[in-house]
């Protein structure tokens, strides 16, 4: 129970205990207050450590980038080894062109094989193994003493000359201008050399990437792939 002494009596007073209470200061109620955007305190709380909530880390460009150009060149890589493997089979498979033996006639160093078409002889892709067929078969076959010659089994034709500049597969039979001479380079590859008179010239790739033509000189060179 509150006394109090009161200055002109000296009998204490009573004093209420509801008075006394209504006569304090109210306790202050808590307030929150934004400290951050991740986390929250009370006020009555200014010696609790401030702490923020655990945030995923962003998102490395860098690496992400990186990921991306290396799979790229991944990619890359394996097709530039698919392209060397079709290309170096000429190289690992061609063989000495010898009689009654089936070739299939590639550009040196390349995958592009002499086929005879509806439009003539023409270089067009060779694709292993599967990819022989009637029109880029060549049998081989002995003649005119010891020439070569090389016949088109599906076609029935010969592979020869125009008489001229052309090289074309129209002949049934076996002739001087479809008598021919594979010459071994030393960097690889056959010259693949016909008479013309007194002379011999090359069968080179024309003009246009794709026909077959014959000139007293030139540098194409010929892969035989047994098939």
């Amino acid at each position: 129970m509150d006394v109090y002494q009161d200055s002109e009596c000296s009998s204490p007073k009573y004093t209420p205990p509801s008075t006394i209470i209504s006569s304090r200061s109210p306790s202050p109620t808590p307030t929150l207050r934004q400290h951050c955007c991740h986390c929250t305190r009370h006020d009555d709380e200014p010696n609790k450590a401030h702490t923020p909530e655990r945030q995923p880390p962003p998102p490395n460009r860098s690496a992400t980038l990186l990921a991306t150009l290396l799979a790229t060149l991944l990619v890359q890589l394996l097709s530039l080894i698919a392209h060397y493997h079709l290309s170096s089979s000429s190289i690992n498979n061609s063989t000495i062109p010898w009689p009654d033996n089936t070739y299939v006639i590639l550009l040196h160093n390349t995958t592009l094989a002499i086929t005879l078409t509806n439009n003539g002889l023409k270089l067009l892709p060779y694709h292993g193994a599967n990819g022989a067929n009637g029109d880029n078969r060549w049998l081989c076959v002995s003649g005119m003493g010891a020439y070569n010659g090389f016949y088109n089994s599906s076609w029935r034709r010969y592979m020869g000359s125009d008489g001229e500049h052309g090289v074309i597969a129209q002949a049934s039979s076996f002739n001087g201008w479809e008598a021919f001479t594979p010459r071994a380079h030393p960097d690889g590859g056959f010259q693949l050399l016909t008479g013309h008179w007194f002379e011999l010239w090359m069968v080179v790739v024309a003009g246009d990437g794709e026909r077959l033509e014959r000139r007293a000189h030139g540098d194409t060179r010929w892969d035989f792939v047994k098939v």
